[in-house]
């Protein structure tokens, strides 16, 4: 047996990895194999510019080294997001991108992944800068253009799920929309290439502007700290804030509220989490870290 690994984002993840073999009993199965993975080579993303770069005839996928089916129907929950990016990226700012694989079959144990980002437009250049921030479990590939898995960066948890995440900073301004891609290769660790089962998945942002809050001495009306929090964040304002939320990388929203002075965080898992501060209808998000 072995196991094949792929990418999440749709980024390159086919034929991603060298492989050496050890043989023990698994908690699963008769065998279980442990893989020490370089990760994809890249370039099997499905974006537009690893297609134009494929072998001709060839797809810019995993496809083209597993012969399992693209894009089957599946319960697993796959995805490539960052709330921050929802209403637009702002040209040369950093934001942190995570890549997840939810309600994952208990009876799969490895899953790999690649992603990318490219511009939307010919000739589909890629698009900002990757920067790894897991040095333990993610590293670049494609000449830096992307980034996939290490083999500690392809076990599923006991709670049927696996996630990574990067920080990416946004390309120069007049870039234009971009799209992030990503791949995932599901292994059914039969040995072979044979019937993994093989996804991508897309997200798309457009370019936009910051529209910062700020009195006109150029100074921000409020203050939130402290930053990394571990049980009280403090909100200190000049003016009546007209909301306050906070989201987790999720996207799921843990808190709204009207001028708070105080969010109480004690309860929440350690991590990052995003607040959007919102006064006379402008809107400021900015990243928030729980120890």
């Amino acid at each position: 047996m072995k196991i094949k690994l792929l990418a999440a984002f749709t980024i390159t993840v086919c034929c991603i990895i060298a492989i050496t073999f050890t043989l023990t009993t698994s908690t699963k199965g008769a065998y279980m194999v442990y893989a020490h993975s370089n990760g994809s080579l890249g370039g099997y993303t499905n974006s537009f510019r690893d297609a134009k770069s494929a072998p001709t005839g060839q797809a810019a996928n995993c496809t083209r080294c597993h012969t399992g089916a693209l894009n089957t129907p599946i319960n697993t929950v796959m995805s490539i997001e960052s709330p921050l990016l929802v209403g637009g990226y702002i040209p040369n700012k950093q934001y942190t991108i995570i890549v997840k694989a939810n309600n994952i079959d208990p009876s799969i144990e490895k899953i790999g992944f690649e992603a990318t980002v490219e511009q939307n437009n010919t000739p589909w250049a890629k698009a900002g800068t990757i920067i790894i921030t897991d040095l333990t479990r993610t590293q670049t590939t494609n000449a830096g253009n992307a980034i996939t898995h290490k083999i500690l960066g392809t076990t599923v948890s006991t709670s049927n799920n696996i996630s990574w995440s990067f920080d990416w900073i946004a390309p120069a301004a007049q870039t234009g929309p971009i799209t992030f891609y990503a791949a995932f290769n599901i292994s059914n660790n039969d040995g072979t290439e044979k019937s993994d089962a093989i996804y991508t998945r897309s997200f798309s942002a457009i370019e936009t502007i910051e529209t910062a809050i700020r009195h006109p001495n150029n100074e921000t009306p409020y203050m939130i700290y402290p930053n990394p929090v571990k049980d009280f964040l403090n909100i200190k304002s000049t003016q009546q804030l007209d909301k306050i939320e906070l989201y987790n990388t999720d996207g799921k929203r843990i808190f709204s509220e009207t001028n708070p002075k105080k969010i109480d965080l004690s309860n929440e898992a350690a991590g990052v989490y995003f607040i959007n501060i919102t006064l006379n209808n402008k809107t400021s998000i900015q990243k928030l870290i729980k120890n």
